[in-house]
C-alpha cells in the first residue's frame, strides 16, 4: 500500500517538475 502512494508522490513530482520546464522556458 505504501508503495503504490510513494509512485503516485514520485509520478507528481515528474509531471511538477515538466510542468515547471515548459513554463519556465524564455519566450522569444
Amino acid at each position: 500500500m505504501k508503495l503504490i502512494i510513494w509512485l503516485n508522490i514520485l509520478d507528481a513530482i515528474d509531471f511538477y517538475k515538466a510542468f515547471n520546464f515548459f513554463n519556465n522556458r524564455p519566450i522569444r
